[in-house]
Formats: structure tokens, C-alpha cells, sequence
């Protein structure tokens, strides 16, 4: 709420700025921002708050998603849920892994940090990241008919004018 009324109050003052008539514009500011905005928005510590509620499965993330629908098949949805379960199973092996200051997996087996198993899961999890983020690729010519068209003939009719 707090982003929202100070979207508004910087909304009006920019309004109240751009007012041709001025005297109306200092009668405007008077009555609707006598202190000019106020309102600064939520806190870091309030939007990170917010933003873990919704990041850590928790019974509150739950209630906000109860009556989402979780997609099906291979829908994108789906897929982003299947990510979602994926990385939280394997954060904790991701911990361990910051705590020892790797970052590659390959490099956390080598140094017998994780086991086998552990850097199997951290694969599919990454796989299922990739699967959730992955966009369609399409040539050029596929999303714009004109350039499939040969251009010699363009060139030919335009040399004619």
C-alpha cells in the first residue's frame, strides 16, 4: 500500500508541475500536497519480507496460492512449479556449497563437498531452471514473411522506376 500512495503523490506532483496555469497550480499543491509527497514507499526490509513469503514454502505462500492453478502437462506453469520444488529441495546442498565458497558443482564433487547424488539433484534442478526459463527460438524469416522473399525481385522493380 505504501508503494501504491506514493506512486499517487508523485503522480499529482508531477500533474500540479505541469499545470499551465500557475496561481491554479499553487492553489492546487496547497489543498492536495501542502508538504509536497510524503509518502516514500515500502521499506527495503518490508519488500524483502514480502518478496520470502513468496520464495520459501511456507503456510502463508501456501494460502496465497491455494486457488492457483498449477498448470498441467508441460505448460509453462507446470514447469515453473517443477522448478520451484526442484531448487528449494536443493537449497540446502546450495547452502553448503556458499558456505565452502564453490560455486561449481563439478568442482564441489571433486573436493568430496557433495556426493553423487547430491550433484545429480543440483543438475536436475538446474535442468528444471532451464526448462522453466527457456523461450522459443525462431529464425528471422519465420517471424517476419518479408524476409523469406527473395529481395532480387524488389531490386529489379525498384531499378525500373
Amino acid at each position: 500500500m505504501r508503494n501504491g500512495f506514493a506512486k499517487i503523490e508523485e503522480r499529482l506532483d508531477q500533474i500540479i508541475n505541469n499545470f499551465s496555469n500557475r496561481p491554479m497550480a499553487w492553489l492546487l499543491r496547497f489543498m492536495l500536497l501542502p508538504l509536497g509527497p510524503r509518502e516514500r514507499g515500502a521499506s527495503d526490509r518490508v519488500t524483502q519480507a514480502c518478496a520470502d513469503i513468496l520464495l520459501k514454502p511456507s503456510p502463508t505462500r501456501d494460502r496465497l496460492t491455494v486457488d492457483l492453478f498449477p498448470g498441467t502437462g508441460d505448460s509453462g506453469l507446470a514447469r515453473l512449479e517443477r522448478a520451484y520444488a526442484a531448487v528449494i529441495a536443493a537449497s540446502p546442498i546450495r547452502e553448503r556449497m556458499r558456505k565452502a565458497r564453490v560455486r561449481d558443482v563439478d568442482t564441489a564433487f571433486r573436493q568430496a563437498l557433495i556426493n553423487e547424488a547430491e550433484a545429480q539433484e543440483l543438475q536436475s534442478a538446474a535442468d528444471a531452471v532451464a526448462a522453466a526459463i527457456a523461450v522459443d527460438d525462431f529464425a528471422p524469416e519465420e517471424l517476419s514473411p518479408r524476409q523469406a522473399e527473395d529481395p532480387a525481385p524488389l531490386k529489379s522493380a525498384q531499378s525500373g522506376r
